[in-house]
Order: C-alpha cells, then structure tokens, then sequence
C-alpha cells in the first residue's frame, strides 16, 4: 500500500468514515471505466451512506426485536443466502 493509501484510511478512521477506508475496490472500477473525480468521490460518499442507512436500520431492528446488531446481521446474511 502507498503511503498515500496508508494517509486515506487514517483519515477516514480519524472522521469516522468506515466505507471511504475500504476505497481501493471503487478505486479499481473508476479506472477501469475511465470514470473523473467528481465521480468516483460520488460513489465512495453513496457507498457511505448505503452502509449508514444500512447500519441504522439494524439498530432500528435491534432496537425493536431485542436481539443484538450481530444477531439480526446474521440472520440476514442467512436468509439471503
């Protein structure tokens, strides 16, 4: 990893942006599809929001159900499967 690499996911812990750490994938397909920047920022920060939504709906679940995050993540990765 570059020392470029190293300095994205610092920062994107340091500003709690767990998806932006993970941007070598988006990385990979914006060069692959000749995409600009404005295009590849824009589908790491949807990515980004993906997760958080994703993340609240969760706890909204955990929340309701009173099963833990892990609990309702597992049974979700189970039935859709």
């Amino acid at each position: 990893m570059t020392a470029y690499g190293e300095l994205i996911k610092l920062h994107a812990k340091q500003l709690k942006l767990p998806t932006l750490s993970r941007y070598e994938e988006v990385l990979r397909q914006a060069e692959e599809q000749g995409w600009g920047y404005e295009q590849f920022l824009c589908e790491l920060m949807s990515r980004e929001v993906e997760q958080r939504q994703l993340n609240q709906q969760v706890r909204r679940m955990s929340a309701y159900s009173g099963e833990t995050d892990h609990q309702i993540r597992s049974k979700s990765t189970t039935q859709s499967s």
